[in-house]
């Protein structure tokens, strides 16, 4: 997929290195959740508070559903069939919204709609696909993923400067 903003690759690429380390062939939706928040932990903790879930039990969870994972040596990485899906649905929901680039964003609403543990752990929290999308849609102010560095643009008064505003 060459339709991935720099933060969905590096999620990409922080699930293939875990793993490589942990010695998994399967690369599973758990995996791709901890590489989204090795990603940008800041911005996957906020959007899955916003949509009312608890990150730090997210991350709990997918690291222990990793350290179910038998260790195999040898052999290539390869995405689950579960995974491949979450990748596929991610591609749709950003196509929905107008974007020509998959944000972590929607990587994490395709994790939510996975057939395997992860995507099962997320939906036991709370997780709803059309709750989570009303979320997106109040983070990005109307804004759309039309390069590969998108997930910037978000929420910058926040990041960057102070709103007098709500301060007032």
């Amino acid at each position: 997929m060459d339709n991935l903003t720099v933060k969905t690759q590096s999620a990409l690429q922080a699930a293939q290195q875990r793993a490589t380390e942990l010695g998994h062939q399967a690369i599973d939706s758990a995996h791709l959740f901890v590489g989204a928040v090795e990603a940008d932990r800041a911005f996957i903790e906020d959007l899955l508070r916003r949509a009312g879930l608890v990150p730090e039990t997210l991350v709990r969870t997918a690291e222990a559903l990793l350290a179910q994972h038998g260790r195999v040596d040898g052999g290539e990485r390869y995405l689950s069939r579960p995974a491949q899906n979450a990748l596929a649905q991610a591609a749709t929901a950003a196509k929905k919204f107008g974007d020509d680039y998959v944000s972590l964003e929607f990587l994490i609403m395709g994790i939510g709609t996975a057939s395997d543990a992860m995507g099962q752990a997320l939906r036991d929290a709370g997780f709803r696909e059309k709750e989570f999308s009303a979320v997106i849609a109040q983070l990005r102010q109307g804004k759309k993923a039309q390069s590969a560095s998108a997930e910037g643009s978000y929420q910058a008064l926040k990041k960057y400067a102070i709103d007098l505003n709500e301060r007032a």
